[in-house]
């Protein structure tokens, strides 16, 4: 049993302190708030902490003691839930005041994101870089009208047409070449006027010289070559 209670320099209690004294087995304090309860039982719960204030027992044996109070019900009790009705408590309480943390860790992420009406923020900055990209893109795509058919699917889409132009940035590691020589090229290989071209027959030694008004061929490598071409100029 407790026999004394001295209090001094922690709460509503002055440095020359106070004492409680004549205690029994069972005592009830009372008071208006801020008068000192709380602080009595910090103490009781942990006098050691208090460098001013001591608990006497009586025969100097402590007993063990079991303190509910505010600090206890911060600690053990959580009565923050989103559900009406529904607590946590022991060790889940520190869970639970993580699990808000990270709540409102998310909440001012969200808000640099999507700002303060949802529609402004990071995201917004990023979309606006995002769509100015498109129009610079597809404003230079302009000045080569003339190799559109360079761009099957493309033309008609402007961010198509971007995220493919990424897409080579990246991987395309091709020598870069002048754009009158691409132009050049690319008015034969898209010119309106191709013709189909069936594929040349396959020619054995014994075919061209059927072809050849010669029975054997010339022994020197340059006759022989210009002989070639002038029976294939003949197929």
């Amino acid at each position: 049993m407790i026999e004394l209670i001295h209090l001094a320099n922690e709460g509503a209690y002055s440095g020359t302190g106070t004492n409680l004294e004549g205690l029994k087995a069972l005592n009830f304090i009372f008071g208006p708030n801020g008068s000192g309860k709380t602080t009595i039982s910090r103490i009781i719960g942990n006098a050691a902490s208090y460098s001013n204030c001591s608990v006497t027992w009586l025969a100097g044996n402590p007993l063990e003691r079991l303190v509910y109070n505010r600090d206890f019900v911060e600690k053990h009790f959580d009565a923050e839930s989103s559900i009406k009705g529904i607590y946590t408590f022991g060790e889940n309480v520190e869970i639970a005041q993580k699990i808000e943390a990270l709540k409102a860790e998310t909440a001012t992420i969200n808000k640099t994101l999507n700002g303060e009406d949802g529609s402004t923020g990071k995201q917004k900055e990023r979309d606006d870089l995002e769509n100015q990209l498109v129009e610079d893109v597809w404003k230079i795509k302009q000045n080569f009208g003339d190799l559109s058919s360079s761009f099957p699917g493309l033309n008609n889409s402007k961010r198509r047409f971007c995220a493919q132009y990424l897409i080579e940035c990246q991987s395309n590691k091709s020598e870069l070449r002048d754009i009158a020589d691409i132009r050049k090229d690319a008015k034969s290989v898209f010119s309106d006027t191709l013709k189909e071209v069936p594929p040349c027959l396959y020619l054995t030694l014994r075919a061209l010289q059927r072809l050849n008004p010669l029975q054997s061929w010339p022994k020197r490598s340059l006759a022989r070559k210009t002989l070639i071409l002038r029976v294939l100029s003949k197929v």
